[in-house]
């Protein structure tokens, strides 16, 4: 499963937006039009994967991609922590996140409580496009923080499986995106799924939408990209169009 949303504001806001070992920024502005990069990663302390740094195959997967088990650091770090796994091992992760949240308190809150956090939305109307590619709908989640997806009702049991393991495989994006051969994998497996819906009527459509998140101590506007993936009947698309 995907963050959800609601982790993600809290990650980030009580990390107040620095990575918890070097304490960089983790956005910047990148022209004069005020657009910004991201340069954050939400790492896991325990990894999802049974080859991964720190994996307990004994930790409650519902629990994995909870606030608990995520730290907040720039690309570089999360680098270094997961190929250093004996020098940076569980108990240590979790006192360097306890510690710099606490110093994120000290030093930025000033005895003022954070902004609530609020997601601004530019406009409720998306352009979809149609697309085959399954490396496609997969790297479009990939760089997005919150997923949409919408499909109109299945007709029979195969094509309901068919949609639900589209979805499912899009919804490990968010685990799986430092990892490319898992990347390769999964983009496979989504365009296998997207082509057998095809033969049954349907088209998938896609869009990316980038909103601003705010709020937190400073309340500046940051970038929030949001994937939407849409799967329709073609009959109604084109009834859609008349």
């Amino acid at each position: 499963m995907p963050l959800a949303d609601k982790t993600r504001k809290l990650l980030w806001g009580k990390s107040g937006n620095k990575c918890s070992i070097c304490r960089t920024d983790l956005s910047d502005k990148i022209n004069a039009d005020a657009q910004h990069t991201i340069l954050g990663e939400e790492c896991h302390i325990i990894s999802p994967k049974t080859n991964g740094p720190r994996h307990d195959p004994h930790y409650p997967k519902d629990k994995l991609n909870l606030y608990e088990n995520l730290i907040l650091l720039c690309l570089p770090h999360h680098k270094i922590i997961d190929d250093n796994e004996k020098e940076y091992p569980l108990g240590k992760l979790k006192k360097i996140k306890i510690e710099h949240e606490n110093w994120v308190v000290s030093s930025l809150s000033e005895n003022k409580a954070p902004l609530p956090t609020k997601i601004i939305v530019p406009s409720k109307k998306i352009l979809l496009t149609q697309t085959n590619s399954g490396r496609e709908v997969v790297d479009l989640c990939c760089t997005s923080y919150a997923y949409h997806f919408e499909n109109d009702d299945p007709d029979s049991e195969e094509e309901m499986m068919l949609i639900q393991d589209l979805f499912s495989l899009l919804e490990d994006c968010d685990v799986i995106k430092d990892q490319p051969k898992d990347v390769v994998q999964v983009a496979f497996e989504a365009s296998k799924v997207i082509g057998a819906l095809s033969t049954k009527g349907y088209i998938t459509m896609t869009a990316k939408q980038m909103a601003k998140i705010t709020g937190g101590y400073k309340n500046e506007s940051e970038p929030w990209p949001i994937a939407y993936v849409v799967i329709r009947k073609l009959v109604n698309v084109i009834n859609d169009s008349k």
